[in-house]
């Protein structure tokens, strides 16, 4: 697995995971990056930004469904739901949408709650089950050109 340092900007493989502190970023598909957060760990504003910049550093090459998958274990600083992170780092330019993936209600109400505070001009869904999720959204990748 390959783990992000500062000032490192050359793209990953497609297979080979990146880890940062609060997750682990993986593109499935050209155009489906799976982000799963640590079992554990606090979803906070820090964490948010390293993941925004790998997301910036890494993938922004073309836009990309957005898979985020929120661990049962799983906690959260207040502080995250009073920035609209989407909108700081360029959001709609390179997601082309997002699914939320959780088994639970906290974490769903949570997302509901951030929406309804900072709409997203993509579509975003929920799912129980990330196979759910890499289905619906690898379904709807375009087909490669026979160009």
């Amino acid at each position: 697995m390959h783990t992000i340092q500062r000032g490192n900007h050359h793209a990953p493989l497609m297979n080979e995971p990146i880890e940062i502190s609060g997750a682990v970023l993986e593109c499935i598909h050209p155009d489906v990056l799976e982000v799963r957060f640590k079992e554990g760990m606090a979803i906070s504003n820090e964490v948010i930004a390293e993941l925004q910049q790998a997301r910036v550093e890494h993938f922004a090459q073309r836009p990309h469904h957005l898979m985020l998958i929120v661990p049962e274990d799983f906690d959260f600083h207040v502080r995250v739901m009073n920035r609209d992170h989407c909108a700081e780092v360029g959001h709609a330019r390179i997601t082309t949408s997002v699914a939320w993936v959780t088994t639970t209600p906290l974490a769903r109400s949570l997302v509901d709650l951030y929406y309804a505070y900072y709409p997203s001009a993509k579509e975003v869904r929920m799912f129980d089950r990330a196979e759910d999720a890499r289905d619906r959204l690898l379904r709807e990748v375009p087909l490669p050109s026979d160009n």
